[in-house]
């Protein structure tokens, strides 16, 4: 190569990627401090037998080259910058091996971005029901933990065209249940309790006739005469609820004095406990079907008082069994 660089020049700083060298230029007349070289495709094989691209001199080059060259000379398109050893050397991109680029590197970057992006949508697009219904679930567990949050308490009331009197004692006596109640066939004191209708007193309940099935005991805890029964109700079997038998429930029978012969009688019930969030929620689900309970029972007492015909008869079939 005419007028090559020797080992005493100095190689160009970055900025002249693109420059063209000129072959007919004619040497300088003295040294120069600094040697713009660039590097270009030049016809012609390796000169030393280990195939390395060597300048005039067999000066090796300071960069990896091509080891076979095209036959038309081709000015470089993408160079980059190396540290070799605190020298700055350009390199030019062929058939061959080449110095890396930062530009092809930043655009291979940017293209992997973009496939990353699209990966992501179209994993979106296949997942949309699947999304919609996470969230959809979400949702609705969000909605059942506020509920839980609050305390529920199911009520159910009557007016009862009947002194209070009446009220008190038609209810108050556990062998009437069998005719107003829904849900349980009888109710049987238990011995070794106080007498049944005093405080302390303990009964159990048969939702079936021949005692199978849902049973549960109730204890009376609280009686103010002519206003208030307050009754625990624990010992759950045969529920078909999680947890029923370590549940304890409260339940009141409410008396209100609305005139002579006019009496107003609500049935309540809340959870006792356990108290936790799982539980409230349980007893928030099945608050409808103990509502519709309380609701009939209640009907069928006002009847039952005012010396009419029960209009609703036991339930064979309940949600809880």
């Amino acid at each position: 190569m005419r007028d090559a660089a020797r080992l005493g020049d100095h190689l160009a700083g970055f900025g002249v990627e693109h420059g063209v060298a000129d072959l007919s230029a004619q040497p300088p007349g003295q040294h120069v401090g600094v040697l713009v070289l660039a590097f270009m495709h030049v016809d012609g094989r390796a000169e030393l037998p280990s195939r390395q691209v060597v300048f005039d001199k067999s000066e090796r080059s300071s960069c990896i080259t091509h080891r076979d060259h095209a036959s038309r000379a081709e000015s470089s398109t993408e160079a980059d910058l190396l540290d070799l050893g605190g020298v700055e050397v350009l390199g030019v991109h062929g058939a061959g091996k080449v110095c890396p680029s930062y530009r092809v590197l930043h655009r291979k970057g940017r293209r992997l971005e973009s496939s990353i992006a699209w990966f992501g949508a179209s994993v979106s697009r296949m997942n949309r029901p699947l999304a919609i219904g996470s969230l959809s679930l979400l949702v609705a567990l969000g909605v059942l933990f506020a509920f839980a949050q609050r305390r529920c308490v199911v009520a159910e009331t009557v007016v009862i065209d009947a002194p209070s009197e009446d009220a008190w004692a038609y209810i108050g006596d556990s062998g009437n249940a069998r005719q107003w109640s829904v849900f349980f066939s009888h109710i049987t004191p238990l011995a070794g309790t106080p007498p049944d209708g005093t405080v302390g007193s303990v009964r159990r309940c048969f939702r079936r006739p021949d005692e199978s099935g849902i049973t549960w005991d109730e204890e009376l805890t609280e009686v103010v005469p002519l206003e208030r029964r307050t009754i625990r109700v624990f010992n759950l079997r045969g529920f078909r609820v999680p947890g029923a038998k370590a549940t304890q429930f409260i339940t009141a029978q409410t008396y209100v004095r609305l005139g002579p012969r006019r009496t107003r009688v609500t049935f309540s019930c809340w959870l006792d406990r356990p108290n936790d969030a799982l539980h409230r929620v349980i007893f928030w689900k099945s608050h409808w079907e103990t509502a519709h309970i309380f609701r009939v029972n209640l009907a069928n007492i006002k009847a039952a008082v005012e010396h009419r015909t029960l209009p609703h008869a036991w339930e064979p079939k309940s949600v809880f069994d």
